[in-house]
């Protein structure tokens, strides 16, 4: 799947304020954001050339407090969940949106976090992760109404919320240590959980986790630069030389198994939501786009 440039020249009337969620299942992409000018949370939902013209969706909420960004994942039905946390009342709200834009439930977790949480699926099993009160990484889940008891992955301090990948088997959750360093940590049940740290690696924020080609990658931003690392549990690979990336937010990765999709925002024009797709050949060569305000523009020196 590649993006279709021309479908993407078109005007959109919104912006983002902090880090945009994005999520891929087989040909749908759904990114969402919270908006620069309102606080609301927003999203479109579609396949990936169709995406500049997918309606754009208000998630609904009392916006009696403003949410955090938000996260957000796909299910296999074609369902997207969205999430994100209130601060004032260190909640955690899980949105489940069909794939007709109807809502279908909503579910509470109370997480005492006031932080973005993470989302993913493995299986028909829907994972939260969040970084409670005393900065520990924490991970719920649900096959349906009822939540599992939090799992504490680990004793240690996160800087910032984690990241979520997994398949049928395996779980992994990343975060960003207090010494900088980043941390993969990886389990079989969902409970006991391995740890491990790349002393190689410094983010400046929380990174991303998607899974793809059957393994999780990884993306964040380190000095202003882009790096990203299609095995992020391979502790013997080295990272790759990123590219510049002049962000005002941490990135969102998403996979649909073939391809890479990653999305931040633009510290260079305020607002605007860059997604870019890097390849697997060249990483310093990418597709790029840039929806801002009312303007998407197409860089064409850029393959």
């Amino acid at each position: 799947m590649s993006i279709d440039i021309a479908s993407l020249r078109r005007q959109f009337p919104w912006s983002s304020s902090g880090r945009p969620a994005l999520a891929a299942h087989r040909r749908t992409l759904a990114l969402v954001w919270r908006d620069g000018d309102d606080g609301r949370l927003r999203m479109v939902h579609d396949t990936n050339d169709q995406l500049s013209t997918a309606e754009v969706i208000e998630i609904p909420l009392n916006y009696q407090e403003s949410p955090t960004d938000p996260a957000v994942a796909t299910q296999d039905d074609g369902a997207v969940v969205v999430a994100w946390a209130e601060p004032r009342s260190e909640t955690i709200q899980v949105l489940s949106v069909a794939r007709s834009t109807e809502i279908r439930a909503q579910a509470l977790v109370n997480a005492e976090s006031a932080d973005s949480p993470a989302l993913c699926f493995s299986g028909p099993k829907l994972l939260v992760g969040w970084t409670d009160r005393r900065g520990r990484v924490r991970l719920t889940s649900t096959s349906g109404d009822r939540w599992a008891e939090p799992t504490l992955i680990n004793e240690a301090v996160a800087v910032g919320p984690p990241a979520l990948a997994a398949n049928a088997d395996q779980v992994w959750v990343a975060w960003t240590g207090r010494d900088g360093s980043l941390v993969v940590a990886s389990s079989r049940d969902g409970r006991s959980f391995e740890s491990r740290v790349r002393h190689d690696a410094h983010p400046t924020g929380p990174p991303a986790l998607a899974m793809h080609r059957s393994a999780p990658a990884a993306a964040w931003i380190e000095d202003e630069v882009l790096q990203v690392v299609e095995s992020a549990n391979d502790f013997t690979r080295a990272v790759e030389p990123g590219v510049p990336c002049v962000a005002s937010s941490d990135p969102a990765l998403a996979s649909n198994g073939r391809d890479l999709f990653i999305a931040w925002t633009s510290a260079e024009e305020p607002g605007a939501i860059t997604m870019t797709q890097p390849t697997r050949t060249r990483p310093d060569l990418q597709s790029e786009f840039v929806f801002h305000g009312d303007t998407v523009r197409y860089d064409p020196s850029l393959p």
